[in-house]
C-alpha cells in the first residue's frame, strides 16, 4: 500500500508540473520579488522559518495558511516549511487554473547546501469566491512524502490553514 501511494504521489506530481502554465515569478535572494504583468501569482516574500534547519524530520514539513480578500478577489498564501537548499538560489513559483483546480509549482534554480525550511508568501490575485482543490508541487519533495494537496472553500471560510496529509486516509477525506 505504502509503494503504491508513493508510486501515485509521483505519477501525479509529474503530471501536474508537466501541465502547468508559464506564469513565473522569481527572487534572487533580494527583498523584492518581481513577476510579468500577466502574472496571476506573485511572490511576496522568501523567509527562514522558525523550524529546524538540519535534515531531522523535514519529510513531514510543511502547511499552507491562507487569507483570502473577497473585495478584491485577492488569495494570500503562506507555505511554512517549504524546504529549500540553505543556498537556495532563485526561488520561483507558477499558477495553473484550470476550473476549480488550483496547481501551485514551486522550483528552485542554483541551489546549494543541505535542506532547510522557508516560509514562502504568495499573493493570487483574480480569485473568485469559490471551492477549489489546491496542490502545491516542491522541489525537494521525498518519495515516501505524501503531496500537499487540500480542499479549499473560500466561500465557508476567509481565514485558515492546511497541514500536509500524513496517511492516505488524510487524503481520501479531502475528496469528500
Amino acid at each position: 500500500m505504502k509503494r503504491l501511494t508513493r508510486t501515485l504521489a509521483i505519477i501525479l506530481s509529474v503530471v501536474v508540473f508537466a501541465a502547468c502554465s508559464d506564469n513565473v515569478t522569481s527572487s534572487n535572494n533580494s527583498d523584492t520579488f518581481r513577476s510579468s504583468a500577466d502574472s496571476d501569482i506573485l511572490l511576496q516574500s522568501v523567509t527562514p522559518s522558525n523550524g529546524e534547519s538540519d535534515n531531522s524530520g523535514l519529510a513531514s514539513a510543511g502547511s499552507i495558511d491562507y487569507n483570502y480578500d473577497p473585495d478584491t478577489r485577492t488569495l494570500y498564501l503562506t507555505h511554512v516549511d517549504a524546504l529549500f537548499s540553505s543556498v537556495p538560489g532563485t526561488i520561483a513559483v507558477k499558477l495553473d487554473r484550470e476550473e476549480n483546480i488550483l496547481t501551485i509549482v514551486e522550483d528552485e534554480f542554483a541551489g546549494a547546501g543541505s535542506l532547510q525550511r522557508y516560509d514562502l508568501k504568495m499573493k493570487i490575485t483574480d480569485i473568485p469566491a469559490g471551492v477549489y482543490r489546491v496542490l502545491v508541487v516542491e522541489p525537494n519533495e521525498s518519495s515516501d512524502q505524501l503531496p500537499l494537496t487540500f480542499k479549499l472553500d473560500l466561500v465557508a471560510s476567509l481565514k485558515g490553514s492546511f497541514d500536509r496529509p500524513q496517511s492516505v486516509i488524510d487524503i481520501t477525506s479531502l475528496s469528500r
